[in-house]
């Protein structure tokens, strides 16, 4: 053991020890509130994926239909543009 140990009296020691151990506590409840929180978000979003996959509609971009307004739509279909494309933000 090192003399610095010994140099401290026992209640000294005692009373540090017991603080780590508070703080170690209280770090650990903190963790296990933390990941009940994170398990509640990824249920959550669990729940909108397969809500969504439920809901979704694919079409094919060639044909518009009036019947899937308001509806969500997964569009498939290959896009072409005449002028060469430019972000005015980012001016690229």
């Amino acid at each position: 053991m090192p003399s610095d140990f010994l140099s401290h009296p026992w209640s000294e020691r005692l009373h540090s020890s017991a603080k780590a151990i508070v703080v170690g506590l209280v770090l650990f409840g903190f963790s296990i509130l933390l990941l009940f929180w994170n398990e509640l978000k990824a249920v959550d979003w669990y729940r909108t994926l397969n809500e969504i996959r439920d809901r979704i509609i694919v079409v094919d971009s060639e044909a518009v239909s009036e019947a899937n307004e308001g509806a969500l739509v997964h569009v498939l279909g290959t896009t072409t543009v005449e002028d060469a494309l430019k972000d005015p933000r980012f001016e690229v």
